[in-house]
């Protein structure tokens, strides 16, 4: 995953800009990873994210980009 990919589902609409985002590191969780797409499996750090009743995972990884990405818009 690169920070190209990452503005690209936020153009997309896949991600959200960071603005109203309520965000939580969590363990022991298994999904998809919203920006890379790679299975989550339960012993992966991850970030839950929420934006009003939807909920979405990404990597740890993932999440820093997305920050990074958000924070250049």
């Amino acid at each position: 995953m690169d920070l190209t990919s990452i503005k690209a589902k936020i153009a997309a609409g896949v991600l959200p800009s960071a603005n109203g985002v309520g965000v939580h590191a969590i363990r022991y969780v298994a999904g998809v990873c919203v920006g890379c797409d790679m299975t989550i499996r339960w012993s992966d750090l991850c970030i839950q994210f929420s934006v009003g009743s939807r909920e979405s995972l990404l990597h740890a990884d993932c999440y820093v980009l997305w920050t990074e990405a958000c924070s250049t818009q």
